[in-house]
């Protein structure tokens, strides 16, 4: 009998003691107030809307950079400039370099070389001197050794699909119209022949009368 006493006795307590424990955690939750959400804002989502006020590019890419989302700092110039990945990349690590970026993004390799560097460029590719290619690239445009390596592969490829296209078909210029006389001198012939019928086609076939007029004047003769 003590001993189920004992046991009645414990289970009573443990449950004041649970009522107990729910009680102060739910007054301290009270005088605490509402959780504050500590959840992390993604970056994508700190760009949407905390820089639609800045409307700025730069200070965007300078605060991804800074907080070591620089992965993500290249998707926003991306997603916001239409730049390739290399152009992107390159863009961003001018600002994390603390470089003095422009105005606007990076202009394309091909505005920052002139036509003559541009044509050996290609010249080059085409005759599969990649490397010189690549340097003269570079010195002109100052690429990255990936990015003026991929711009020298697309070169070569081009140059390569125009190698194996045929050649376009030269145009075979049009017969020379017949002079008026000409036409009416053989359609008075045929006339003349009695092949009205042909006369009244060749008329036609050189001139803009209609049936009946070619017929009338055939007619005429």
């Amino acid at each position: 009998m003590d001993l189920w006493l004992i046991v009645v006795v414990a289970l009573a307590a443990s449950l004041v003691l649970g009522f107990v424990v729910v009680i102060v955690r739910g007054r301290a939750e009270a005088v605490a107030g509402p959780a504050v959400q500590t959840t992390a804002t993604s970056p994508a989502a700190a760009v949407e809307h905390g820089d639609s006020d800045e409307a700025d590019l730069d200070a965007s890419v300078r605060r991804l950079v800074g907080q070591g989302h620089r992965i993500q700092a290249i998707k926003v110039v991306r997603e916001r400039t239409r730049l390739d990945l290399a152009r992107a990349k390159s863009y961003v690590d001018r600002i994390a370099d603390g470089a003095s970026p422009a105005q606007s993004p990076p202009s394309a390799p091909e505005d920052r070389i002139s036509a003559d560097a541009m044509a050996r460029v290609q010249a080059l590719a085409a005759q599969g001197k990649i490397i010189p290619a690549v340097k003269e690239l570079r010195q002109h445009t100052g690429l990255g050794l990936r990015e003026a390596k991929d711009l020298v592969d697309r070169m070569t490829q081009s140059a390569a699909l125009a190698a194996v296209s045929p050649p376009a078909a030269p145009a075979v210029p049009e017969p020379a119209a017949p002079a008026p006389d000409e036409v009416m001198a053989r359609v008075r012939q045929l006339a003349a022949q009695g092949r009205k019928i042909h006369a009244i086609k060749e008329l036609r076939q050189h001139t803009s009368l209609s049936l009946k007029e070619a017929k009338d004047l055939v007619d005429g003769f």
